[in-house]
């Protein structure tokens, strides 16, 4: 999710925005659970034109992570900022209580917290590849195209 839309430097801010000038915002993020989850993507098109060649690009940009893999220096952005957000995430006495929680739910050991930073910097681009390949398809998808009502309707 950080590769694709975490900062300037992020696929979809470069190539989306800069580049292609489609979108006004656009994000990915996965929901965080024991059981697999759903990985999101938002796209805010800039208007009826660059709507239509929107989804395509997504495609294709998804299409390159699989065939090609990330950068190290994506993945390295990447880890760098999961690292940051972790460290971050401990900043009240409430939000650390959260996290021993939230662990201890999710993985039935709240010490699990403590070995995140090992588990982010064993990723490789590989990885990435890998889980690409096996989660992005057509055939576990759906897509979901919100527009506003026009003032003839």
């Amino acid at each position: 999710a950080n590769i694709l839309s975490k900062g300037l430097s992020s696929r979809f801010n470069k190539i989306l925005s800069e580049e292609k000038k489609l979108i006004t915002e656009a994000y990915a993020y996965q929901d965080q659970m024991e059981d697999p989850g759903l990985f999101k993507i938002y796209a805010q098109a800039r208007g009826e034109k660059e709507f239509k060649n929107l989804l395509s690009e997504i495609e294709k940009i998804i299409e390159d992570i699989k065939t090609k893999g990330v950068t190290s220096n994506e993945i390295e952005k990447a880890k760098n900022s999961k690292v940051l957000e972790y460290f971050d995430s401990f900043k009240t006495n409430q939000s650390l209580s959260f996290a021993l929680g939230y662990y201890e739910v999710l993985t039935g050991n709240y010490n699990n917290l403590f070995k995140i930073v090992d588990k982010y910097a064993k990723v490789t681009s590989q990885d990435i590849q890998r889980v690409a390949q096996k989660y992005f398809n057509n055939n576990s998808r759906t897509i979901v195209i919100s527009k506003p009502k026009s003032e003839k309707q």
